[in-house]
């Protein structure tokens, strides 16, 4: 061989060594944006949970439909113990598994954590041992409590690191990240690299990136100069009233948001209210628009009078637990269509000096879900003496007269909740049912009904019921019910 050829074959061999290391960099480098990508839509997703853990202001079916969502996320997770202000507590340091954090907030802040970690300027740092280190911003604030004495707590965005372990598989689209630990560890938080804002980029936008957005923009709106009260309705499919586990689960999350943005916000839960008075009210609805999931939100204020009205979008990852089951079932859309048809409320009325009257169970007055096993309570209110009929619709049509009796509310009674003596086992069928509501300062029509094992069954049918308990003198009420099957 000369040595032009021994010449050629080099140069040959350093171009191939060289465009196969840049492979191996490119590679390293699309592996790296794929963990970072997957990373931060876990992180977001935890954190959601966490803060509706968190809320002392979210009801037990939000936390369930979290629970489920992010048990795995979170098992064997340790966090330190930042729950207190430094040097106050002795063991302010310790590490504490998840379990224990959670019910050291509960025990030491009765009325809620608002918490929140900021991503859109997050840092990343790989290591070698399969730990793949974020850091972010922490925001906790909140009352907390010990020997009597009540504290005001505030952690204001300060850095902190989320250490998640990568389990590698054969199949690179089966690798697990899993998180590990939550400190305030910033040893290596030189070496890391910054993170774009995946928000920005709406392939890349997350769920719980829609709730920041409009919770932010309805926090613009309300007056921050006193505290506001607000009630705020499961979010439902199209509007139509059909309270699924993805509307437990956004409403809790738009909750926690809301009440991040607007601290002094009061958010009144299903059986505090006892009064007939109006406050804000916050309505959301979605809808499926091709590849997106389209979600509304509409504030109105005391007076009725719309404020605002807001929507945001997010592709729909059949990988994402929260697209199962959002598009409810044929047959329970035409229910609900039925069953309007018949009976709406009477709009709302805002002269005292008339008949207002108020139906809810133990999960509020708008609509709302109960699954096997849960027990159903009914409470009424009225700002004048009148009679009222309670009618239950289940699933299979029956009609049954509440109370087994039409309920005289005299003046003794007035603007003050009163709990109605029967309570109920959700159990099959399931399905759409509905709680209808009619008050008069006059006289009600009288029923056919029969009773059975000491339940009356109403034996008109739904319209016959209608035009027998309603005149120029009633208000009427529905609370759409829609019950599952564990």
């Amino acid at each position: 061989m000369n040595i032009k050829s021994s010449f050629i074959l080099l140069f040959l061999f350093l171009i191939y060594s060289a465009i196969s290391k840049s492979q191996k960099l490119s590679n390293k480098s699309n592996n790296q944006i794929e963990l970072t990508q997957k990373s931060i839509k876990i992180l977001k997703k935890t954190k959601a949970s966490l803060q509706v853990f968190f809320n002392a202001k979210t009801d037990d079916d939000e936390k369930n439909a979290w629970r489920q969502i992010a048990s795995h996320l979170l098992e064997g997770v340790v966090f330190e113990n930042d729950l207190n202000p430094k040097g106050f507590l002795k063991d302010d340091s310790k590490d504490l598994p998840i379990e224990e954090y959670l019910q050291l907030v509960q025990t030491r802040y009765p009325n809620g954590l608002n918490f929140n970690i900021d991503f859109s300027k997050a840092r990343i740092f790989f290591k070698k041992n399969k730990e793949i280190y974020v850091y972010a911003h922490k925001y906790m604030q909140g009352d907390w409590y010990f020997d009597g004495k009540r504290k005001t707590f505030l952690n204001n965005y300060q850095w902190c690191r989320i250490a998640l372990r990568l389990n590698e598989k054969d199949n690179k689209d089966q690798r697990e990240i899993k998180i590990a630990y939550l400190d305030n560890d910033l040893s290596e938080f030189n070496k890391a690299t910054t993170i774009e804002d995946y928000t920005n980029n709406l392939q890349q936008r997350t769920l719980e990136d829609v709730a920041e957005k409009l919770a932010g923009e309805l926090s613009k709106v309300i007056p921050k100069s006193e505290t506001e009260e607000i009630n705020i309705e499961k979010t439902s499919f199209e509007g139509k009233n059909i309270v699924n586990t993805f509307s437990t689960m956004f409403t809790g999350e738009l909750k926690t948001m809301l009440r991040l943005a607007h601290p002094s916000l009061k958010i009144t839960l299903p059986t505090t209210s006892r009064s007939m008075n109006r406050i804000l009210s916050l309505k959301s609805d979605y809808k499926i628009i091709g590849k997106y999931l389209e979600i509304n939100a509409t504030l109105i204020n005391t007076e009725g009078t719309e404020i605002i009205k807001i929507s945001d979008k997010v592709p729909i990852n059949n990988a994402e637990s929260w697209s199962k089951d959002i598009i409810p079932q044929k047959e329970h859309l035409v229910e609900v269509e039925n069953i309007n048809k018949i009976v709406k409320n009477t709009p709302e009325n805002y002269d005292s000096k008339q008949l207002q009257f108020d139906i809810r169970t133990n999960k509020g007055n708008q609509a709302q879900r109960f699954t096997e096993g849960e027990s159903l309570s009914i409470f009424i209110m009225a700002n004048r003496p009148c009679k009222i009929r309670l009618v239950y619709r289940d699933a299979i049509n029956n009609l049954l007269l509440m109370n087994n009796n039409d309920i005289e509310i005299k003046a003794q009674d007035i603007n003050r909740l009163i709990k109605i003596p029967e309570e109920f086992l959700c159990s099959a069928p399931f399905g759409i049912e509905a709680l209808i509501g009619f008050a008069t300062t006059g006289d009600f029509g009288i029923l056919q009904s029969e009773k059975k094992q000491g339940i009356t069954y109403i034996l008109d049918s739904l319209e016959k019921i209608k035009s027998k308990s309603t005149s120029e003198k009633t208000v009427e009420r529905i609370i759409q019910i829609t019950t599952y099957s564990k």
